[in-house]
């Protein structure tokens, strides 16, 4: 289970989602690294042994979520991993949990205090 003060690697391509869930998760006690592409994201795991969650968007520039989470379990094969979407309905993936935009405070909550079997809910 993650905690408050866990690192989480947040990436979205849209600024100000990108930047308002990083002033969330910083709120709730996150170490938050950020960025907007997948291949970006890839670097900050590899130089960042802390980051234990992903919250990935899944259409983002470059490699897609999807292909990210797969290539970041490469690197990281316990990394906890979310897919977001405003328009995807749902990813099929059992070790991937989706999590419908819009992200607001209690989702995100949800995504860094639970285990990752545990649904989070699609409301904020």
């Amino acid at each position: 289970m993650s905690k408050p003060g866990a690192a989480v690697l947040l990436v979205d391509d849209d600024s100000l989602v990108r930047e308002t869930c990083v002033a969330l998760l910083r709120d709730l006690g996150c170490t938050v690294y950020s960025t907007w592409s997948g291949e970006e994201a890839l670097g900050l795991i590899q130089r960042h042994a802390s980051i234990e969650t992903l919250i990935s968007d899944l259409l983002i520039p470059g490699i897609d979520g999807l292909q990210l989470v797969a290539a970041a379990r490469q690197i990281r094969p316990s990394l906890r991993c979310f897919l977001t979407s405003g328009y995807a309905t749902g990813i099929t993936d059992p070790d991937v949990q989706f999590v419908p935009k819009p992200l607001g405070r209690a989702k995100l909550a949800m995504m860094v205090m639970r285990a990752p079997a545990a649904p989070v809910p699609t409301e904020d």
